[in-house]
């Protein structure tokens, strides 16, 4: 059977309304509010009603909603040291490895293979910030508890460039693997668009 989004949907959002909004701020460093929960996401601040568990604003995607509450409802309790690591060395990483190549990693090669200094002024725009790792990286929180690293190489004679997308090894307390692997696919869609509205604006990012 296929993942159903809608179903996946409500069933967070169903499970978003039954917990206590200060355990789920203690636990995902949002901010309790008296009209619901306040989250970090890309940063820019979400609001999370209760009990309606609306959005405001409403200009996130279906995708991003649905991540957004599986973040904020996670109960997670994996020991892990904090360090980065490869989607595919996260358990159960293999299942969606295709998937997640695709929709992130691949996508990010092919939109800043040919410029990878661009993805540095274009993720400072996530609040992202440059980072010491392979030829060009960067650093971006995408939620108060989930930060990812983005990892460039310039092709030369004998290889293609590539991306790698690395998580710090505690997300798996936060989102599941499919999360993980859609939640790059919000990655790369987002800087995508930013670098073509730059250029399309005549922006020197």
């Amino acid at each position: 059977m296929g993942y159903n989004q809608d179903k996946a949907f409500e069933k967070a959002r169903d499970l978003f309304r039954s917990m206590k909004s200060e355990e789920i701020c203690a636990r995902c460093g949002a901010k309790e509010t008296e009209e619901g929960v306040d989250v970090e996401y890309f940063n820019e601040i979400y609001r999370i009603s209760l009990p309606a568990a609306e959005f405001f604003p409403s200009t996130l995607s279906p995708v991003s909603q649905l991540i957004i509450l599986h973040y904020l409802t996670s109960t997670g309790i994996e020991k892990t040291t904090g360090e980065f690591v490869g989607y595919n060395d996260l358990p159960g990483g293999m299942f969606y490895y295709k998937a997640f190549c695709k929709q992130g990693p691949e996508r990010i090669a092919r939109e800043f293979g040919d410029n990878p200094e661009r993805i540095v002024a274009i993720s400072a725009l996530l609040g992202g910030r440059k980072a010491s790792h392979g030829d060009v990286s960067v650093r971006i929180r995408i939620f108060p508890c989930v930060e990812i690293l983005i990892i460039l190489y310039l092709s030369d004679e004998e290889f293609p460039g590539e991306a790698h997308v690395l998580f710090k090894n505690d997300i798996i307390n936060f989102l599941d693997m499919k999360d993980i692997s859609m939640l790059t696919g919000e990655i790369a869609g987002r800087l995508s668009r930013m670098k073509n509205h730059a250029i399309r604006e005549g922006s020197p990012v």
